[in-house]
């Protein structure tokens, strides 16, 4: 299930306790906000537990998306051992094209890392 942190302490716990993780930020009052729930549900199939989903709430975790440039949402950052390897600004619009567009970014961003998702031992299913 995805995660939704409560301070900037358990974001960076979770940066710290798995190699990769994948974020997605938000906010609450907006209307992407139920997208973005809605594309971390259909994600968790796919990729935890190997890569846990962090969803971050912009207007309650500013610590956060001031320490990892957030400055706009929807965002989406992909974290390798505590650093974001990549980021998507904005959605697609459909669930399958983001999710097609985080396979992408996963595999890319690892590739460029110099890791393959068998390297790190990450099993996703798209």
């Amino acid at each position: 299930m995805p995660f939704k942190p409560s301070s900037i302490q358990e974001f960076e716990n979770m940066l710290k306790k798995k190699r990769v993780v994948l974020a997605l930020y938000y906010r609450e009052k907006e209307h992407h906000s139920i997208y973005i729930r809605r594309l971390a549900e259909s994600l968790k199939s796919n990729i935890e537990p190997s890569i846990p989903i962090l969803l971050v709430d912009v207007d309650r975790l500013e610590e956060v998306c001031n320490r990892y440039g957030v400055a706009s949402v929807p965002r989406l950052q992909l974290f390798l051992d505590g650093n974001v390897v990549w980021e998507q600004l904005g959605v697609l619009g459909t669930i399958s094209a983001d999710k097609e567009a985080i396979r992408f970014g996963i595999r890319e961003s690892l590739r460029k890392q110099g890791y393959s998702l068998k390297d790190l031992g990450i099993r996703v299913y798209f």
